[in-house]
C-alpha cells in the first residue's frame, strides 16, 4: 500500500542493524520510491548525537534511485513538547518523527502524554508522532488525532507496534476510527530496525482494510502525495523564516 516508508533506523539508532546503504538498497528492492531515515535522538542510549542533522545537509536527495528524506526520531524530553534535538539542528530536516521513549511512566501519565503530542501537533516543525498507540504513554487519542487534523498532519500506524507491544493493537484500531470519522491523514509505517524490515506494513495495512479506510487519506501510499506534503512543508517553513 505504501510508496514511501516514514520510519527506518539506521545503526545509529544504536540498537538497529543496518546501515543507510543497506536500507537504500532493501528500499530499492521491495519496489518502494522513498523513505525518511529517522535515527533516536541521545535520550535513547548510545541513540544518535543532536547534531546529526547538520551532518545530513550534504545528503543526496536520491541514493541509487530512491528518494531519502533527512528526518529524525526524536524524543519528548517534558510535557510541552521539548525534544533531545535542539530547534537550530531540528530546522534543518525534511521531516521529523516525535515520540515517547524511555521517561519516566510517573511523569508522562495520560495529561502530559497528551500535553506532549499536541504540541508537537502544533509545532510547524514536527510532522508526526511515532507510535501514539502506546499503552505505557497513554493518551486521549481523540484530542491527538484533531490536533494532526487541524495541522494537516497525519497520525502513525506503526506496523512494529501492533505486533509487539501488548495492548497496542487495541489502541491502533481506536486511531483508524477516529482517523477515518475525521478525515484525517495517516502514514503507515515499519518503524523497521533491520533493513529486511523496511516497508512492511502488512498487519497495519490489514486493520485499514477491515474498515475501508480512504486509501486518498494514506499520506505515504504514493510518493507523490507524500513528495507534494514535503514541498508544502518546506514552502510553509520559509515563510515562518521571513516573518522572523
Amino acid at each position: 500500500m505504501i510508496e514511501v516508508d516514514t520510519h527506518v533506523h539506521t545503526v545509529l539508532s544504536g540498537h538497529a542493524f543496518s546501515t543507510l546503504m543497506e536500507n537504500v538498497a532493501a528500499a530499492k528492492k521491495k519496489g518502494l520510491k522513498g523513505f525518511a531515515s529517522t535515527d533516536h535522538g541521545p535520550l535513547v542510549s548510545h541513540g544518535a548525537p543532536p547534531f546529526l542533522p547538520y551532518t545530513m545537509r550534504l545528503w543526496p536527495t536520491h541514493m541509487e534511485g530512491i528518494r531519502v528524506y533527512k528526518s529524525c526520531e526524536a524524543n519528548f524530553t517534558g510535557p510541552s513538547g521539548e525534544l533531545d534535538i535542539p530547534p537550530f539542528y531540528i530546522k534543518m530536516l525534511d521531516f521529523v518523527v516525535a515520540g515517547l521513549h524511555f521517561v519516566p511512566e510517573e511523569t508522562f501519565g495520560l495529561k502530559n502524554s497528551t500535553k506532549a503530542m499536541l504540541a508537537a501537533y502544533n509545532d510547524p516543525y514536527v510532522d508526526v508522532v511515532s507510535h501514539p498507540d502506546n499503552p505505557n504513554y497513554p493518551c486521549d487519542l481523540e484530542k491527538v488525532v484533531l490536533a494532526a487534523k487541524a495541522n494537516g498532519k497525519a497520525i502513525e500506524i506503526n506496523n512494529q507496534s501492533i505486533q509487539l507491544r501488548p495492548g497496542a493493537r487495541k489502541n491502533v484500531a481506536e486511531m483508524i476510527r477516529l482517523c477515518k470519522e475525521n478525515d484525517t491523514l495517516v502514514v503507515l509505517s515499519s518503524d523497521a530496525h533491520l533493513c529486511y524490515n523496511i516497508g512492511e506494513v502488512d498487519v497495519a495495512e490489514a486493520m485499514l482494510k477491515e474498515v475501508n479506510f480512504p486509501e486518498e487519506l494514506v499520506l505515504n501510499g504514493r510518493f507523490e502525495r507524500f513528495d507534494a506534503y514535503i514541498n508544502a512543508r518546506a514552502e510553509r517553513i520559509a515563510a515562518l523564516g521571513e516573518e522572523d
